[in-house]
């Protein structure tokens, strides 16, 4: 794995996977699963996992949700971003991971409202290449 890149803090983490392609099967992964504890117990709430196709990050994203899934009660979720092309295919596809109706209103509030809601959650969000500055204005 090329790296983690930390962000602001709030209640809710996000992992974010970068890049598309098929996942080759490796082992030996504790040192980015240990990296990704240690910054997101130090209150990092965004992380971004790099590198090129086919290394993993998602297989390592899944792994790193299903071992601390005991530190987040709000729930581990999952959405991708492959189909995504814009800020509103991006807040449709975050609600339909957290089961939100959007109806009427601004989808980023409705969102944002629902993982609040959560508590302390862990959303790993795949694909966010096509739409990163959408991403990082969200």
């Amino acid at each position: 794995m090329e790296g983690l890149v930390a962000g602001d803090p709030t209640q809710v983490t996000l992992l974010l996977l970068p890049g598309r392609g098929r996942e080759v099967h490796r082992r030996g992964r504790e040192a980015e699963l240990d990296q990704m504890a240690e910054a997101i117990e130090s209150h990092c709430r965004v992380c971004t996992l790099r590198g090129r196709a086919g290394i993993v990050k998602a297989r390592t994203a899944r792994e790193y949700g299903r071992r601390a899934a005991p530190n987040h009660p709000g729930g581990i979720w999952r959405t991708s971003l492959a189909d995504v092309e814009d800020a509103t295919g991006l807040w449709l596809a975050l609600a339909q991971s957290l089961g939100v109706h959007l109806g009427q209103g601004a989808p980023a509030r409705r969102v944002g409202r629902a993982l609040r809601s959560l508590g302390p959650a862990l959303v790993i969000v795949e694909d966010v290449d096509d739409v990163r500055p959408h991403v990082a204005a969200a």
